[in-house]
């Protein structure tokens, strides 16, 4: 039996989760996973959770993870509790040059969890705002062979915030298009 499924890689404080509910055709029918490794920004989607999607609740999932391109641990930089711009690259903090606070979280490996959880029937809708890790985890999902199983894909770009060329950019923008996720 298919099924449909969003997942919200880098959740923040459940602004892509508002908008998916409210604006998506038939939301309510969808399974959500949303990851973010800090901590209070994802209290914020929990209490989003309860307060304006409580009768769905049992269909949205959160985990404190940074989805990334293995399992473990990885450092995590933040400016300031529940701030945008939070992660785990360290070219983006040096770049921005203002000072972050370090701490380890834990990670997710996307490509294993779209393996384990999406089969080629079911609809996928995939959105990763992941602060420049997305460079990876992009080249690691076309590796190992996922991008196909992914329908709609909604991603941030973050190039010059952390250090990536343009060539670099549109690497990343060419290997969508290749896999028609590029509209």
């Amino acid at each position: 039996m298919s099924k449909n499924v969003f997942f919200d890689g880098g959740a923040n404080k459940g602004q892509s989760l508002q908008a998916f509910m409210k604006n998506w055709p038939n939301s309510k029918n969808f399974e959500i996973h949303c990851y973010e490794p800090d901590r209070l920004a994802l209290d914020v989607t929990k209490k989003l959770v309860q307060s304006e999607f409580r009768e769905f609740k049992n269909n949205i999932h959160t985990f404190r993870k940074a989805v990334w391109i293995k399992d473990g641990e990885i450092d995590f930089f933040t400016k300031a509790p529940a701030s945008e711009g939070n992660t785990i690259l360290y070219e983006k903090v040096k770049k921005e040059n203002r000072s972050f606070i370090k701490k380890r979280v834990e990670c997710m490996d996307l490509s294993k969890w779209i393996e384990k959880n999406i089969k080629p029937e079911d609809f996928f809708i995939l959105k990763l705002d992941i602060e420049g890790a997305e460079y990876k985890v992009v080249e690691h999902l076309d590796q190992s062979g996922v991008l196909p199983l992914i329908d709609v894909f909604f991603l941030e770009i973050h190039g010059l915030k952390c250090n990536k060329s343009f060539d670099e950019s549109m690497k990343i923008v060419e290997t969508l298009n290749n896999h028609n996720l590029v509209p």
